[in-house]
């Protein structure tokens, strides 16, 4: 399902109000704000995730944060592989 922001949500069958968008590949917390139209990269869609990176108005735009901890529950969304963190700079 379309949306204003740009995403085409779909439900993750068997996983009651998890979503995912089909056009750039995010999920739940891992969707940016608005589309960017074509698939992230395991990476950017981690950062995204954690709050470092988000896309707004046609562009990407980082945010820093410090003292970044992560908490993964036992298979958050099923398109996320829950042990792929890598380490970047924070700034």
């Amino acid at each position: 399902m379309a949306q204003p922001d740009g995403h085409t949500l779909e439900v993750v069958d068997g996983y009651e109000g998890c979503a995912w968008c089909t056009a750039c590949g995010g999920c739940e917390e891992s969707i940016p704000t608005h589309c960017p139209g074509e698939q992230m990269t395991k990476l950017v869609e981690q950062r995204v995730y954690a709050g470092a990176l988000d896309y707004r108005d046609g562009r990407w735009v980082q945010r820093p944060v410090r003292g970044l901890l992560i908490r993964f529950t036992p298979n958050p969304c099923p398109r996320m592989d829950p042990g792929a963190i890598d380490r970047w700079g924070t700034g």
